[in-house]
């Protein structure tokens, strides 16, 4: 397969996982593209459980901001960087191709690690 089909592939793929229904508990029916459009999303999320896979989702802005209200020792004992209450926000889960498209911030997220990425 040469490189423009594999491009094509994988913006249909993205067209569809953006323009499908899901049913959000806070949001009701609605599609990632139209939470994605209304600039409602502050972060993106890949966290890793205690088997290793990884769970991507995309966090909004107000349980991102209610998440950095808590101090970071009240989650890590000892943590400093203010950033790590995002290991603890809800986040609506996603495909990895969904999340791959924002261009927001990514918080990576193990039980040994936490990393912001730009």
């Amino acid at each position: 397969m040469s490189a423009p089909t594999l491009t094509a592939a994988n913006q249909a793929r993205l067209e569809k996982a953006l323009d499908r229904l899901y049913r959000f508990p806070d949001l009701g029916v609605t599609t990632f593209r139209a939470v994605i459009e209304s600039g409602n999303v502050a972060y993106t999320v890949q966290h890793h459980g205690t088997d290793r896979r990884a769970t991507y989702g995309l966090i909004l802005t107000a349980d991102a901001a209610e998440a950095l209200t808590r101090e970071p020792s009240s989650y890590y004992p000892g943590a400093n960087n203010p950033l790590q209450g995002l290991t603890w926000a809800p986040f609506l889960e996603c495909p990895k191709i969904v999340a791959d498209s924002v261009s927001v911030p990514r918080v990576i997220t193990a039980n040994d690690r936490f990393e912001v990425s730009e």
